[in-house]
């Protein structure tokens, strides 16, 4: 079974392995503030040296995290400390646009001294260069923790079920799950039937994932995956 944020954290047992940037992965939002609040009280920061982006997911609408907020929040991060360590906090880092994303990596490379940046996320849908530059501690769910799943029946339902599971998956931050069990059904069909059309549908899922994390809308790049997986197994 899996360890929970806090867990991994506690594995920290010596301050040689403590980082200057965390990334937090979960789906559970209870769980990622506990681990915040954990470092925060592990780190003994002063509630006045906290900043933070309050990104809120809103149902049905697109959003990103916008490069003015992240400039005003850095501003703020650079401010002298109260304390002896500043804390900054971006929720839902997963929805950085390209230009937001570049303007916190030149923080993440060289970080002031006595910061603390904690990222938070419900999936690995982040970029690349983030995630290099932080310590990624990331609770692993499979899917059948989330849902009884089958690929297979999910492809061979109607079209409107099947977009009703996606609206799910997406509310619920499991794409990324979704994505890497589709990727591990085709190539188990591309071994058992032998069928090409099965590994196009394959590149378009790690295509699909590379859309994703350039922050296409979810729910629409899933639906039209699921519409060409589906010419493969009906």
């Amino acid at each position: 079974m899996d360890m929970g944020l806090i867990a991994k954290l506690e594995n920290e047992t010596s301050p040689n392995l403590r980082s200057h940037a965390y990334l937090l992965v979960s789906n559970d939002g209870s769980e990622i503030d506990q681990a915040i609040d954990f470092l925060v009280k592990r780190e003994k920061c002063l509630k006045e040296d906290i900043s933070s982006i309050e990104f809120e997911v809103k149902e049905g609408k697109a959003g990103e995290i916008k490069a003015e907020q992240v400039r005003s929040f850095l501003h703020n991060l650079n401010l002298s400390a109260y304390g002896s360590v500043r804390i900054g906090i971006i929720r839902n880092c997963e929805k950085l646009n390209v230009s937001s994303a570049n303007i916190l990596l030149k923080t993440l490379e060289e970080p002031p001294q006595n910061v603390i940046l904690i990222l938070t996320a419900s999936t690995l849908n982040i970029l690349p260069t983030i995630q290099s530059r932080c310590r990624i501690y990331r609770v692993n769910r499979e899917m059948a923790d989330c849902h009884t799943f089958s690929y297979e029946k999910m492809l061979q339902s109607d079209l409107a079920e099947n977009f009703s599971e996606i609206e799910k998956l997406v509310k619920s931050g499991e794409t990324e799950i979704f994505l890497n069990g589709l990727e591990r059904f085709l190539e188990n069909l591309i071994v058992k039937r032998l069928d090409p059309r099965s590994e196009s549908v394959l590149e378009e899922v790690l295509e699909t994932k590379k859309r994703i994390r350039n922050n296409a809308n979810q729910r629409l790049a899933l639906e039209n995956l699921v519409i060409k997986a589906r010419e493969v197994v009906l």
